[in-house]
């Protein structure tokens, strides 16, 4: 049970610590800022494409995607020219921290809790 208890507070407080941030949309021949893992990128005709590993080489950025839900991975390539931001996911201190603190406050508090409502358990 407190394997449990612990697995589930590790999840949430990974789960918060992410968050999308703009990043500048490099020019030819200059690579993405900081080697983001994942990234977004949002194209003048107003669709998102979600790319893995994405990187820049010449005027062209290009990564792993899914076309379609469901579907294999596939190689994308996008010219800068039809792109018109960038997000990448990046860690975020405050919410690693909230989260944190919330998690601990939680955890200790229900169990002070129990302990308070079963004294001779």
């Amino acid at each position: 049970m407190k394997m449990a208890r612990l697995v589930l507070a590790m999840v949430l407080v990974l789960a918060g610590c992410f968050r999308w941030r703009p990043a500048e949309v490099p020019g030819p021949g200059q690579p993405l800022a900081g080697n983001p893992r994942y990234a977004r990128v949002f194209l003048t005709d107003s669709s998102v494409i979600e790319l893995k590993n994405p990187s820049n080489t010449g005027d062209t950025i290009f990564g792993t995607g899914d076309i379609r839900p469901g579907d294999l991975p596939t190689r994308i390539k996008i010219p800068l020219t039809q792109v018109n931001r960038i997000d990448v996911l990046r860690l975020s201190a405050f919410r690693t921290v909230a989260l944190t603190v919330l998690s601990v406050v939680v955890v200790f508090g229900g169990s002070y809790m129990w302990i308070a409502m079963h004294p001779y358990t």
